[in-house]
């Protein structure tokens, strides 16, 4: 599912789970958690699942991401109503609860920050040319030499 819906909304917060669960003081202004919906692409490196992505630095989730221990990305997939019409309890009684059919993957891992030019560029013509499949591909050199 991550492969065919691979724009994932990466989740963080400065306070680690460890660090929660232990602390008995509950701050005045906690931290605010931080959202961002980039694309992610699954790469199953032996037994350990990767995923790659790029956030640029023009996004000042990035900073936060560079100091948490674990990140959590949630990917949404097909989803609709279940409309209520198809409960036979419903004719019999009209008693029936609305619901809602949903795809849903969540991930959690550690962020590592790749600030190589090179690679930089590597993953964005990757995504490009992964998400431009359709349409033609993209020359070697397609995407610009700076990535920020």
């Amino acid at each position: 599912m991550v492969r065919d819906h691979p724009l994932g909304l990466v989740i963080s917060s400065k306070i680690d789970a460890a660090e929660e669960a232990t602390s008995n003081e509950v701050p005045a202004k906690g931290p605010v958690p931080l959202a961002s919906p980039p694309p992610l692409f699954f790469i199953n490196d032996g037994d350990q699942p990767i995923l790659r992505s790029h956030i640029a630095k023009a996004n000042p989730h990035w900073e936060q991401l560079v100091s948490v221990e674990e990140f959590l990305v949630v990917f949404q997939g097909e989803n609709n109503e279940v409309t209520l019409s198809w409960y036979p309890s419903k004719e019999e009684h009209h008693r029936a609860v609305p619901t809602w059919s949903y795809e849903i993957v969540q991930m959690r891992g550690t962020p590592v920050l790749q600030e190589s030019p090179d690679w930089r560029y590597k993953q964005v013509s990757r995504a490009a040319n992964t998400l431009e499949r359709d349409r033609i591909p993209l020359a070697s050199d397609g995407c610009a030499r700076t990535v920020y």
